[in-house]
């Protein structure tokens, strides 16, 4: 029924009501097709041209400066953080060996940042790591920041000790597991 001919039908009282609801309703479907602006595509769209191996060179760069001052959130800066650079080499075809270590490095650029929320997300990072490359060359280091990362969440007595458990268990873990390291 189109939305004259319900109006129509309606008592006058009635359709006055009920306009406020019926005419938005009625224009909604035509913003639905309109695409939104990701600012996470327009910083990484200068790298679609740039090899993986480039890509992961030039992050590593930029995470290793030594004032270890770079931008970790993305609303705050324009260009690409290291993090959207790593994260770019893991889903490029090209990347090979490289997507392993750039997860390696996603999870460390979290610990670099240093609050309670990304020592979680570098442990759950990590612990993925490990579950699905036990054997890989980074997987000593990956066990040992991982223990890192428990030992800074530990929290202050009288709260809760889990974390603290943890830190205390991972440097066995590690001794178990890479003896010679």
């Amino acid at each position: 029924v189109p939305l004259g001919n319900l109006m129509l039908q309606l008592s006058p009282r009635l359709s006055l009501r009920w306009m406020p609801v019926l005419v938005p309703a009625a224009l909604l479907p035509g913003c639905a097709s309109k695409k939104k602006y990701d600012p996470a595509k327009a910083r990484l769209s200068k790298f679609v041209d740039v090899p993986a191996q480039k890509l992961y060179d030039r992050a590593l760069a930029m995470m290793n400066k030594k004032h270890r001052i770079w931008p970790f959130k993305r609303a705050l800066h324009r260009t690409a953080t290291p993090r959207d650079m790593f994260t770019e080499v893991t889903r490029r075809p090209d990347a090979g060996p490289l997507r392993e270590l750039a997860e390696v490095r996603i999870a460390d650029s979290y610990r670099i940042e240093g609050s309670d929320l990304s020592y979680a997300e570098a442990i759950a990072r990590y612990k993925t790591f490990l579950q699905f490359h036990a054997t890989h060359a980074e997987a000593e280091d990956v066990q040992w920041q991982l223990s890192q990362c428990f030992y800074n969440q530990r929290s202050k007595p009288g709260r809760d000790q889990n974390m603290g458990r943890n830190a205390e268990a991972e440097p066995t873990v590690f001794a178990t597991k890479y003896p010679t390291g």
